[in-house]
C-alpha cells in the first residue's frame, strides 16, 4: 500500500492505494473485503480523503470486487471510494454474512 499526499490522478486529493495484489489467488476467500476493509480503516484513521486501486490492480475479479463495494470508477485504470463509505460497506457486507470481525477490525 501506499499513500499519496496530493494525487495528481485524483484532483490532487491525499490517496491511501494498493501495489500488486492478485485476487485471483484468493478466490473464495474474502480477502478482498477484509482488505478494502482494512485499507479504509488506516486511511481514515490517517485522514487520507480516499482509498484508491490503480491500473496494475484493476483485473476481473479486482474491477468486480470494486464496483461491488461501490467505489467510483475513475477512467479506464482506477477506482476512489471515501474511506468511511467503503468502510461502512465493507462492515455491511461482513453483517450480511454474519461474519465476527476480530478486535483489530472493530471501529475505533
Amino acid at each position: 500500500m501506499f499513500v499519496t499526499p496530493r494525487d495528481s490522478v485524483h484532483d490532487h486529493r491525499s490517496t491511501l492505494g494498493y501495489s500488486i495484489i492478485d485476487l485471483d489467488a484468493m478466490a473464495g476467500t474474502n480477502a478482498g473485503t477484509l482488505l478494502h476493509l482494512s485499507a479504509a480503516q488506516v486511511a481514515r484513521e490517517l485522514g487520507v480523503e480516499l482509498v484508491v486501486v490503480e491500473t496494475v490492480l484493476v483485473n476481473s475479479p479486482m474491477d468486480h470486487l470494486c464496483q461491488k463495494m461501490g467505489m467510483t470508477p475513475v477512467g479506464r485504470d482506477a477506482y476512489e471510494a471515501d474511506p468511511a463509505d467503503l468502510e461502512a460497506r465493507c462492515r455491511e457486507r461482513a453483517a450480511g454474512r454474519q461474519w465476527t470481525l476480530s478486535e483489530a477490525c472493530q471501529s475505533r
